[in-house]
């Protein structure tokens, strides 16, 4: 059962904050292109990255910690199938070169914070051991 709470709490708030960032964004860049989309999905892949780069053990995540942020929060929070939409909405409009950009940018500049995110917490990690 607490496992499942972990998910439905991180679930929620990650869905609460995937609403927000990209309505935030959207204001501040306008409805030109789908940035909130974009913005969500590569702070959730940065965090991913943060999170995957700490060790597994009793001096990092509890399991279900790390069930409550992976799973649940930036399972709510990162946006795949809504990306995947706004490109099809996007390439539907004879947009082309916005699509591959969106396209292009959720994968490669997602992998990419994946890595940053991975190496941030391998470097902190270490610098903090004294390795």
């Amino acid at each position: 059962m607490e496992k499942l709470l972990a998910i439905i709490t991180g679930g929620s708030i990650g869905c609460l904050s995937r609403y927000y960032i990209s309505n935030w964004v959207l204001q501040w860049m306008g409805p030109t292109f789908p940035f909130g989309t974009l913005t969500v999905n590569l702070l959730g892949c940065f965090i991913i990255g943060l999170i995957a780069g700490l060790p597994e053990g009793s001096n990092s995540l509890s399991p279900t910690i790390r069930l409550f942020a992976m799973t649940g929060l930036l399972g709510g929070l990162t946006t795949f199938s809504t990306y995947e939409y706004e490109s099809f909405l996007l390439a539907r409009e004879g947009l082309l070169w916005e699509t591959f950009i969106n396209i292009g940018g959720s994968v490669i500049l997602g992998f990419i914070a994946v890595w940053v995110g991975y190496m941030a917490a391998r470097f902190t990690i270490s610098t903090v051991k004294g390795i």
